[in-house]
């Protein structure tokens, strides 16, 4: 086989490298996309899969002469300065250069690509600060990467002819492999996106991006069984607004959405970070409080019953309607663990139906022999 030819099935066989790289970072990063203002950790996490990507590239580089060899690693430089931008471009183009020097003999041909691929990290992440396109910033990338790349094969190469033919595939094949690239980046990054999504609106109410009825019945039976392995105390509340039906009626079922999202915003707020905020259904709500005794959660109920009482909700005219609520609510260990949701949703109705605007807890049923 003919050098040229040799060449440029490398070159291919590069590219589909970089091609597979991607699909295996998008499947590592499906949960967590990482992006400019991601956390440092997950961009240099990144960074270290790209190197890594980048040195297997170089394990199939093309050995011109000794000393010098040619490769698509600039590709998976600049795919880390589009997912993290300047770190996570630096640091893997530091692996990348640094690889370079451990995987093959040091001499001045290896400091010359080690500085390039310094400067190619430098450059690429720089880039991510223009306002262009995903696609123009990615080719601006990938020139600039090719002009150091072909500086270094020059001062490397001393062969004319040699230096012009590697330059020529080099060119050709990393501005083809980069768009396939790119379109096969563009494509995994919207189907991640598609799954986040799906796999979010499996457990989150559509309306007010609350819980929905399922996670609130998969975090529920895990309470119960910490509840009967550990015998962790827990709370439930069970809420519901008191005649939403003529609010629906009155002012049209718009602004009963609009006061749903509202009420779902002041639950979050008024809970504590390990509290379980769900929408159940309906204008049916609930709260799943974790190590919360029995008095705390009867002060906690009654304190988000008197602020939904007091609050002002804003309909889409901008008027102001007030709303009340009824919560139900009981509390293990004294109410058993697999009967808390059944005792408070009976204590909701309970509430209901002995005036509205109010609390009722499992002592109530008690007292009444109910």
């Amino acid at each position: 086989m003919k050098k040229g030819e040799s060449m440029l099935k490398d070159f291919v066989i590069n590219g589909t490298i970089v091609i597979s790289g991607l699909f295996i970072m998008g499947q590592i990063f499906r949960n967590h996309p990482v992006r400019p203002h991601s956390s440092l950790k997950l961009k240099l996490l990144a960074a270290l899969l790209f190197g890594l990507i980048g040195a297997v590239l170089m394990e199939f580089s093309i050995r011109i002469v000794p000393g010098v060899i040619a490769d698509l690693r600039h590709i998976p430089v600049a795919f880390a300065a589009l997912y993290g931008g300047v770190p996570t471009a630096l640091v893997s183009a530091l692996i990348i250069a640094m690889a370079r020097i451990i995987l093959f003999p040091a001499g001045p041909e290896a400091l010359v690509a080690f500085g390039g691929m310094l400067l190619i990290g430098l450059g690429c992440g720089l880039l991510t600060y223009s306002k262009a396109r995903p696609l123009v910033k990615f080719t601006l990338m990938n020139l600039f990467s090719l002009l150091i790349i072909t500086t270094s094969l020059f001062i490397n190469i001393p062969d004319a002819s040699l230096f012009f033919e590697t330059a020529l595939y080099h060119w050709c094949i990393s501005i083809i492999a980069g768009f396939l690239a790119f379109y096969t980046y563009i494509y995994i990054d919207q189907s991640n996106e598609a799954f986040r999504k799906l796999k979010e609106y499996s457990t989150k109410d559509f309306l007010t991006g609350l819980n929905n009825s399922r996670q609130f019945t998969i975090f529920f039976n895990t309470y119960v069984q910490r509840a009967k392995e550990r015998g962790e105390p827990f709370s439930l509340l069970v809420i519901d607004i008191d005649h939403f039906k003529e609010v629906n009626d009155t002012y049209g079922h718009p602004n009963g959405d609009k006061i749903l999202q509202e009420l779902g915003q002041i639950l979050s707020d008024a809970a504590r970070p390990v509290d379980i905020v769900s929408r159940n259904g309906g204008e049916e709500f609930s709260v799943l409080m974790i190590d919360c005794s029995y008095t705390e959660a009867k002060e906690h109920a009654e304190h988000i019953r008197a602020m939904i009482e007091q609050h002002g909700f804003t309909t889409l005219d901008g008027d102001r309607i007030h709303i009340t609520i009824s919560i139900g609510g009981a509390s293990f260990p004294e109410t058993n663990a697999e009967e808390m949701y059944h005792f408070a949703d009976r204590l909701l109705y309970e509430a209901k139906r002995t005036g509205r605007n109010k609390v009722c807890w499992v002592d109530i049923l008690q007292q009444d022999g109910l």
